[in-house]
């Protein structure tokens, strides 16, 4: 996974601005997070994606969320994102099922299904896509074992939701 330089950044949002892809603020858990509205056809081969451009230095980032995440979930989709690369950083080792972990315990119960399926489907799909396209994807050794660990996180989680009540 890529640390980005402040042009790099500057020119995502740029670029956001120019494209005039709609910006969100939202409180999510305590959180002024600030994303974008992307489009799907941007990355037509993975499902619900993130676009993230963060430097683990300074902090700056600029984030967007496909259109396709429905609109209840996409502050979540954020949240995930800002714990992973903000508050713990590019470096921690399982960073991204520790974000998994916290976003997961102030999602709504109602919702946290449908987070669970969609997220596992991105990280499974993006895993995939960077065995074809590991340029593209740049996900590199430790960002692949991240996400494996990530995922079954994920689908241990979705299993305890699944299990009848009781047993």
């Amino acid at each position: 996974m890529l640390d980005h330089t402040i042009e790099q950044i500057e020119q995502t949002e740029a670029y956001f601005r120019k494209e005039k892809f709609p910006v969100v603020v939202s409180d999510a858990a305590g959180r002024d997070l600030k994303y974008h509205i992307i489009p799907q056809s941007l990355n037509p081969d993975l499902p619900d994606f993130i676009y993230r451009v963060t430097n683990d230095k300074t902090k700056r980032n600029v984030m967007g969320v496909s259109q396709s995440v429905p609109k209840e979930l996409q502050p979540y989709f954020i949240l995930a994102e800002y714990i992973e690369f903000i508050e713990i950083g590019l470096g921690a080792r399982g960073r991204i099922k520790e974000a998994e972990r916290r976003t997961l315990n102030v999602i709504p119960t109602d919702l946290l299904k449908d987070y669970l399926e969609r997220k596992v489907k991105l990280y499974e799909t993006e895993l995939e896509l960077d065995v074809k396209e590991p340029e593209k994807y740049a996900l590199g050794q430790e960002g692949r074992s991240e996400f494996e660990n990530a995922v079954a996180f994920l689908h241990e989680q979705l299993k305890k939701l699944n299990a009848p009540i009781g047993i």
